[in-house]
């Protein structure tokens, strides 16, 4: 896909709001506006593997795991998911 046909988006969530679905909830209308108002074919995202909070919300709307990436940052490896859902993939559509 090219750059003007994906979107890509990301996360942080205060520890305090955590578990109480505002995630689901939030990407859901993301994915919405990213395919409807923005005209976007394809949404990635790059969480950390080793985030299972992050992750697990995109995989349960229909990201895909795509590949790995791995960076280092200082003396130690990182490795973050590469997750990608084209618009036709769902279920997000049906998670409104």
């Amino acid at each position: 896909m090219t750059a003007a046909t994906v979107a890509e988006i990301g996360h942080e969530l205060r520890p305090e709001h955590r578990r109480r679905g505002f995630m689901d909830e939030s990407q859901s209308a993301i994915l919405d506006r990213a395919y409807d108002v923005l005209g976007r074919h394809g949404v990635e995202a790059n969480p950390l593997a080793t985030n299972e909070a992050s992750t697990g919300p995109l995989l349960k709307l229909g990201f895909r795991k795509e590949g790995a990436l791995r960076q280092l940052l200082g003396e130690r490896a990182v490795d973050q998911w590469h997750l990608a859902m084209l618009e036709q993939q769902g279920p997000c559509r049906s998670v409104r």
